[in-house]
């Protein structure tokens, strides 16, 4: 469970309402009937999200007895699969499986809110009932931070300048520049406010560190690397900005977050522009993140005509280069790599081929290169149990990505009809 995932609390979260609720939970997960599981979770979600809305004032309060609503296809989804881990039909990364009893019932309710433990949440839930605590104070600036309200986060920083330097409750323990990043986060706060630029410099100018590390993806996470592999400053057209930013006051560019390099993070990610800026202001460039690039000069430094891997490349790498290349549509990084002996029909563990993945990305040149150099075109992945005529299919009618003409010609060349 990521902390990504996390549910937001009530405004003002009341930990009597909380103690009930968990007692609730476990009477239907005692009971072993799905059906009172699942209304118990459809009642939790449809209420935090309720007040996670517009209509949300410090006045509300977690009501489990909400009248009956037509229930959201998000709240209905997000219902089956908490039913599903108690029942154990669905495994959890990193939680473990469940138990009837009301102490792992506090636990998962504490996790779901993004805390190591149900004492965590007490704590956190206790402190911010005075609104002069520590906690308090972080939470407002945090909500400052992603609605882009500078006035008040300057307000804060001034008058409680120790802010910048406190970690957030959550199992993160992000600091307040990690949340610019929209990145890592809670979901619900993974936001980029026009002036987020300004806002960073803000918190830089009253001391936060460039290169203070949380917990979001593992550990060693970097407000540098979450802000360069995120869409939301990409979406907002600030990602350049946001990293001239962080890297002019002294972002280390040559940090790896989570054992990855910057750029080879920022492709795996989808971010080909913060790859290529991070390159061109030297952040290292592995043969990964050169495949993805099109660095070809840079790739056959690492890989030799014949194949033989050089310079300390690993098969592993070679592999992901193989995958970026592919995925990115870098035709001739794809055609050497080809030439050199990498297998056309290579899967990954989701068992996905480089033409799954050109199929989907809409790269028509990429998928007729591979077709021509005997790519199998009826393999399925083991995720969906389909072809990359479906992948690219789902892409373009169902995902609704918009290059119509690329798709057309991705569908023609494996075999389907462009025309339904």
């Amino acid at each position: 469970m990521h902390s990504t995932e996390a549910l937001p609390l009530p405004p003002r979260p009341d930990i009597a309402q909380y103690r009930k609720l968990a007692k609730e939970l476990a009477a239907a997960v005692k009971s072993r009937e799905a059906a009172a599981i699942q209304a118990w979770a459809r009642r939790w979600f449809g209420e935090l999200y309720r007040l996670s809305g517009e209509e949300r004032s410090e006045h509300h309060r977690l009501n489990h007895e909400v009248r009956e609503e037509p229930i959201d296809p998000q709240i209905e989804r997000d219902a089956q699969r908490f039913t599903a881990y108690w029942t154990g039909e669905r495994k959890v990364k990193d939680i473990p499986p469940p138990k009837p009893t009301l102490a792992h019932v506090q636990f998962i309710i504490a996790r779901m809110h993004g805390f190591t433990n149900w004492a965590s949440l007490v704590h956190h839930i206790d402190t911010l009932w005075r609104e002069d605590s520590s906690v308090a104070r972080f939470e407002t600036a945090v909500d400052a931070i992603v609605s882009g309200d500078d006035v008040a986060l300057g307000i804060l920083l001034k008058k409680h300048p120790e802010l910048v330097r406190q970690r957030s409750s959550r199992d993160h323990g992000c600091t307040l520049l990690h949340y610019v990043s929209a990145n890592g986060v809670e979901g619900y706060r993974q936001r980029t406010p026009l002036n987020i630029v300004e806002i960073t410099k803000l918190l830089l100018a009253a001391g936060s560190d460039v290169n203070a590390t949380a917990k979001c993806y593992g550990g060693g996470d970097t407000v540098l690397g979450l802000t360069a592999t995120s869409m939301h400053p990409h979406n907002a057209g600030v990602i350049i900005p946001m990293l001239e930013t962080l890297v002019a006051a002294g972002a280390d560019i040559h940090h790896k977050d989570g054992g990855w390099t910057l750029v080879r993070a920022c492709l795996a990610n989808g971010q080909p522009e913060a790859a290529r800026w991070l390159a061109a202001h030297g952040a290292e460039v592995d043969l990964s993140g050169a495949a993805g690039m099109g660095m070809l000069d840079v790739v056959r430094t690492f890989v030799a005509r014949d194949g033989t891997l050089i310079n300390g490349a690993t098969r592993k790498q070679l592999e992901d280069a193989w995958e970026s290349a592919t995925w990115y549509g870098e035709v001739e990084v794809a055609r050497y790599l080809m030439d050199a002996g990498i297998d056309t029909a290579l899967a990954r563990e989701d068992g996905a081929t480089a033409l799954h993945r050109a199929a989907y990305a809409g790269e028509p040149e990429m998928v007729e290169l591979l077709l021509a150099r005997g790519a199998p075109r009826d393999v399925k992945d083991k995720t969906h149990g389909t072809t990359p005529l479906v992948w690219a299919t789902h892409a373009w009618r169902v995902e609704g990505k918009n290059d119509a003409a690329a798709y057309a010609r991705i569908v023609a060349a494996l075999g389907g009809d462009a025309q339904a």
